[in-house]
């Protein structure tokens, strides 16, 4: 989820708050920089393109745009219908706390909160045009908005994480194995692309970059400290080609079988570290 945190220098003025709905729809505008634009969409889709990239709101979707961005247009094929909240205000862009608004925020419940405050911000709107009650109400649903998109937040944060967990858990459960990823994947019910994705997103490094570490790491063990040959090291690694697992080895660890375990003498019998022994792995 995209965030913006925002630290608002004035109060937010409306500019017009009103619920439509048509069939084709195609339009663009440019807007001052301090133009915020809320949008819920009840049916339907579309397609909003800004400076910072394009949109898809979807039903049930609350979208936020023109937060830095000067243009903006929407399209629409068919049949939509949506809320759309429109205001100025001066702000200032945070690293971090402050008004949190999403790019995009799914509220997938339809009898969500967030939903009846966009609908009386409208009504109230349409009989007053401007009042300092609807003021407060978008202070309101700004507020719960920014609530929302947070709560979301934490709760992917923590999705992420149950998932690395279990994907590390079945990694190292099953490392003498092929480990394909749709064996992982199938493990957690989730698709080998979102597995990939959530893993290098969380840890940073691709998760066949964290398979082959651990495996190397533990073919070094295994080599060293149980004087087991690299093919039967291998196989302990779910691996069966000794000379792919050299090769592997030194590309993960920077150094080859051969100099690992010259090493290893060098340190443990305190044999001249000046002499080399020629690599031949």
């Amino acid at each position: 989820m995209e965030l913006y945190h925002l630290d608002f220098h004035s109060l937010p003025v409306m500019t017009y708050a009103m619920f439509h709905e048509t069939e084709a729809l195609d339009f663009r505008h440019k807007l001052d920089k301090r133009h915020i634009e809320l949008g819920y969409m009840l049916k339907g889709s579309g397609t909003v393109q800004a400076e910072g990239g394009k949109i898809l709101p979807v039903t049930q979707d609350c979208v936020i745009v023109e937060v830095h961005d000067r243009y903006h247009s929407f399209r629409c094929q068919n049949y939509h219908s949506e809320y759309c909240i429109h205001f100025t205000v001066n702000y200032s862009l945070l690293e971090e706390g402050g008004l949190i608004l999403p790019r995009v925020l799914p509220l997938k419940t339809p009898d969500n909160s967030i939903r009846q405050k966009f609908a009386d911000l409208a009504a109230q709107y349409a009989m007053v045009l401007r009042s300092s009650l609807a003021d407060a109400m978008l202070l309101q649903l700004l507020g719960d908005i920014s609530v929302t998109a947070q709560h979301q937040t934490k709760e992917q944060v923590y999705s992420q994480a149950w998932y690395v967990q279990r994907i590390k858990k079945y990694v190292a459960e099953n490392l003498d194995s092929g480990l394909q990823f749709s064996d992982i994947s199938d493990h957690l019910n989730i698709t080998p692309a979102y597995l990939s994705r959530l893993f290098h997103k969380a840890e940073g490094i691709t998760l066949i970059t964290y398979i082959n570490r651990l495996r190397m790491q533990k073919v070094e063990d295994l080599v060293l400290h149980h004087n087991l040959s690299l093919k039967e090291a291998g196989n302990l690694v779910g691996l069966n080609d000794p000379n792919y697992v050299s090769r592997l080895f030194r590309r993960v660890k920077g150094y080859s079988i051969t100099q690992l375990r010259h090493r290893y003498i060098e340190q443990t019998c305190g044999i001249n570290k000046s002499s080399k022994i020629p690599d031949n792995t």
